[in-house]
């Protein structure tokens, strides 16, 4: 039973992570549904939705090229390593 809760709670977690990032990209992905592999790249890189973009361009899901920001503390609060990936 305890283990049924833990993965049920894991499953709710990582939807409220991409409830998150659709409320947050939805201004971008309706008028650009095309650019959701590219915006969920750049998402922090512990979120589910990060994590997915990254499996999915490793198997080729998302045949187009995107841009990530490489995601570095700099002081200026700028990155410092922004690469085409």
């Amino acid at each position: 039973m305890s283990q049924n809760l833990t993965h049920q709670q894991s499953k709710r977690a990582e939807l409220q992570d991409w409830l998150r990032f659709v409320r947050g990209e939805s201004h971008i992905l309706r008028e650009h549904p095309a650019l959701l592999f590219q915006q969920a790249a750049n998402q922090a890189d512990d979120t589910v939705p990060a994590s997915m973009a990254r499996r999915g361009s490793k198997k080729g899901a998302n045949s187009a090229r995107a841009f990530v920001w490489r995601k570095t503390a700099v002081g200026c609060g700028m990155p410092d390593d922004s690469r085409i990936t």
